[in-house]
């Protein structure tokens, strides 16, 4: 509902968003407000962030899908998605945790990673590089962000091909190494 709301140019749709986030009796429909705030960028979106955050924070699922709608929210900076990674409640090593961030990053906001200047691509591969001192199953199953990398444009190809050699050069544990040159030499 809200995204027809936003959608429309009427009154002001974005003040209605913010009202259902308000005026919500439950958490399901203001996540839902939420996420039509967020990915129109309306102006009460940090505000009801920061309320969500602060009456979930202890729920540690909620929180994760919190993380998500921003990671996947294609009006954000790259600088905003390394903001969640330099959040209090994130961390590299509780795996629901990154998978909300990077994973829904690089998998579902195909904007943003897809940058032409490939920063995106850039940003993922060093933390997959981070990520792979303290998981590196997990930072294996990141690189599948990169399965369709030789499909891409020309300029993003290059891109993707540059963070991913660059990747290599880092000392990699088994899993992702082997990952990593199987990307590369399909």
């Amino acid at each position: 509902m809200q995204y027809l709301l936003l959608a429309v140019d009427n009154t002001n749709p974005q003040k209605l968003a913010a009202q259902q986030y308000q005026q919500a009796k439950h958490m399901s429909d203001q996540m839902s407000a939420l996420r039509g705030l967020v990915s129109s960028n309306a102006p009460k979106t940090a505000e009801c962030l920061q309320d969500f955050y602060q009456r979930f924070e202890q729920e540690a699922l909620v929180i994760d899908s919190w993380f998500a709608v921003q990671a996947t929210n294609s009006q954000a900076s790259i600088d905003d998605i390394k903001a969640l990674t330099e959040h209090q409640a994130f961390s590299l090593t509780n795996p629901n945790r990154l998978r909300s961030v990077l994973a829904q990053f690089a998998n579902a906001n195909p904007v943003l990673f897809h940058q032409q200047n490939g920063d995106g691509y850039r940003f993922v591969t060093q933390k997959i590089a981070e990520l792979d001192k303290l998981n590196p199953q997990i930072a294996s199953r990141l690189l599948g962000a990169f399965s369709r990398w030789q499909r891409l444009r020309p300029t993003l190809k290059q891109q993707a091909q540059a963070a991913l050699q660059k990747l290599r050069e880092q000392s990699l544990s088994n899993d992702t190494f082997e990952t990593l040159n199987r990307l590369l030499n399909s």
